[in-house]
């Protein structure tokens, strides 16, 4: 008991991440003496894309899927880390679920299995993880966030081509495996509301599933992380009925507008050179914009 304890204190290298960017150090030494190196390799990996959520934001997850119904059944958590969100399931619902975990990262996908010795739990990455179609009644994870990252997975080859960033991935294959009237909980970057026209499209076409919340996070909720990120909720269509609570997240519209100088210069006859004046354009989901009670702050510029 003691020693899970303290396992469940572990959130990921933190501060210590530095460690490996200097191979000649000695903090990098010992790094290399403890880890193997796969664990070496994938602990360099998830220094960019393991932020541990915080105990409210989780129980807030856990509040939606009971005030949506959600009694048990078959849950997957397809970026588990060490577990945090599983962990802190009701009773009530875990009592009646069967869980399978995924967590690509050696150290926290070992931690995760020890912690919870009745899930399932695979150490790889959800691209290398089959679930089968309709399987799933609860999808709950906060989504990889690492930009640009482009996955391949040779069972749903048809999502990783089309959807680049790998959060975008992760959460259409998610909800290509829930059954129908199942409920995705997704933490997720920004970018997915207010950028991925693609992956919203595809999610109420062929994912035959609604949008039916949305929640913004401020830029405080991830310690380390300064990033905003969403909570959104969807759940999959029975037959092809679009739910009575579905919300449209297929517009974006641009919200804000500034102007600034950059450190280019313009020439203009007979006035020598002048700075140069560009204007930005904040886009953002039009569902935001029309409820802004649902963000937890006010956008501004970076």
């Amino acid at each position: 008991h003691q020693e899970q304890e303290t396992l469940r204190k572990y959130s990921g290298w933190g501060g210590l991440g530095t460690y490996f960017n200097n191979e000649h150090s000695e903090e990098n030494k010992l790094l290399r003496s403890v880890l193997d190196d796969d664990e070496y390799e994938t602990s360099v990996t998830s220094i960019n894309s393991a932020y541990f959520t915080p105990a409210k934001i989780i129980d807030a997850l856990w509040d939606i899927a009971q005030k949506l119904g959600f009694k048990g059944g078959n849950i997957l958590e397809g970026s588990a880390g060490i577990g945090n969100i599983i962990g802190s399931m009701p009773i009530s619902i875990s009592d009646k679920s069967n869980i399978h975990a995924i967590e690509i990262d050696n150290i926290s996908g070992g931690i995760l299995k020890l912690l919870y010795p009745d899930a399932k739990v695979d150490i790889q990455g959800f691209e290398d993880t089959k679930v089968p179609n309709g399987s799933v009644d609860l999808a709950i994870t906060n989504v990889p966030f690492v930009t640009g990252l482009n996955v391949l997975d040779k069972t749903d080859s048809d999502l990783s081509t089309k959807f680049k960033n790998i959060h975008d991935f992760c959460i259409a294959k998610n909800i290509r495996k829930l059954r129908e009237g199942g409920i995705g909980i997704f933490i997720t970057t920004s970018n997915t509301m207010d950028k991925s026209d693609n992956l919203r499209k595809w999610i109420v076409d062929k994912g035959n599933t609604d949008f039916i919340g949305a929640f913004r996070l401020n830029n405080k909720t991830f310690e380390g992380a300064p990033v905003t990120s969403d909570i959104i909720i969807v759940r999959k269509r029975i037959g092809n009925d679009i739910s009575e609570n579905a919300i449209d997240a297929l517009t974006t519209i641009p919200f804000r507008k500034a102007s600034y100088e950059t450190k280019e210069l313009d020439h203009v006859r007979g006035k020598g050179f002048t700075k140069v004046t560009k204007e930005l354009v904040m886009i953002l989901n039009n569902y935001f914009a029309k409820h802004p009670g649902n963000m937890a702050g006010k956008m501004k510029f970076g």
